[in-house]
């Protein structure tokens, strides 16, 4: 099978008895690296194990510009900044300051991706690119811990947004495998 194919270790079948027949057939036709997994009858499932990095990139992207939306209406107090920072902003210059180092960082993580995608010309190493990612992804995580103890519900909730974000960055820097060879277009 060519390693260029799209279901290359790509992919993992969960199919259901009704449509066993598809992973019958895949594995005759040489799709070894399909991973078939027992499933109840009424389950069947493609979930994508790996995602090609510019697609998490135009993901992120997308999510990222109404996030900066948001932010810049808190900033214009369209929006209430109790509801932001888990409920702590006292005062307006604390939510200008916290709210301009938001957007900052926002706007920072939009042109490394659009770096790392090759959107923009790099005008970093990619390797420093790659390592920023590394911290962004990082922070992700650790700002999705603090968003489920927040004291806000919709700080709370934001946790999902944030555990994406996470799990996005992590499709963007991965390591490379064998399979996961995508990445040395932007390296």
């Amino acid at each position: 099978m060519k390693a260029n194919h799209p279901y290359t270790s790509t992919w993992f079948l969960l199919p259901s008895i009704i449509d066993a027949h598809r992973g019958i057939a895949a594995f005759a036709n040489g799709y070894q690296n399909y991973h078939v997994a027992k499933a109840a009858p009424f389950q069947q499932h493609v979930i994508p194990l790996f995602m090609h990095y510019r697609t998490a990139i135009r993901i992120l992207l997308a999510i990222l510009f109404p996030v900066i939306v948001f932010h810049l209406l808190v900033v214009a107090k369209a929006i209430p900044y109790s509801i932001v920072w888990g409920g702590q902003l006292q005062n307006d210059a604390a939510m200008y300051v916290m709210e301009c180092c938001s957007i900052s960082i926002n706007l920072l993580l939009v042109f490394l991706l659009l770096m790392k995608g090759a959107y923009l010309p790099a005008w970093l190493k990619p390797k420093i690119v790659h390592r920023f990612l590394w911290v962004f992804l990082i922070l992700f995580v650790l700002n999705t811990v603090g968003n489920l103890f927040a004291n806000t519900l919709l700080e709370k909730s934001l946790a999902v947004l944030t555990l994406a974000f996470a799990v996005l960055l992590w499709f963007i820097v991965r390591p490379k495998t064998p399979n996961n060879n995508e990445h040395t277009a932007a390296e």
